[in-house]
């Protein structure tokens, strides 16, 4: 048995290309099935039941490999969509999380920034 995470705990998913990381995680998320073994939660399997993965999706984020999800929404409503989709956090709270989140280079912390799509470099 292999404990991947600590609850309450942030983890991140290192390794070569390849590797089945990306495979790891859509397996634990539910878009796709392991071909053997378990995923176990709380030390029971979980059996993937539509209503079940509706409530797991809403415990576990997952950033895939190319961050800008949504290429036609900006930064801040990137970060602020699975708040408030799925959460039913109200916006103006959901905004001021997105202002903590780290993001590459730095953390959206201007106006400016959080209104800028993926494809644009944020004004200076």
């Amino acid at each position: 048995m292999v404990q991947l995470v600590e609850t309450g705990r942030s983890h991140v998913v290192i390794g070569r290309s390849g590797s089945g990381k990306s495979t790891l995680l859509r397996c634990i998320n539910g878009l796709e099935r392991p071909d053997s073994g378990t995923i176990e939660f709380d030390g029971k399997a979980f059996e993937p039941t539509p209503r079940r993965l509706k409530a797991l999706r809403r415990e576990i984020g997952i950033v895939f490999q190319s961050y800008n999800l949504f290429p036609y929404l900006c930064v801040e409503r990137n970060i602020t969509l699975g708040p408030t989709a799925a959460k039913g956090i109200k916006p103006a709270a959901a905004r001021e999380l997105a202002r903590k989140v780290p993001t590459a280079p730095a953390p959206v912390t201007s106006a400016a920034a959080a209104r800028a799509y993926s494809p644009q470099k944020p004004p200076k």
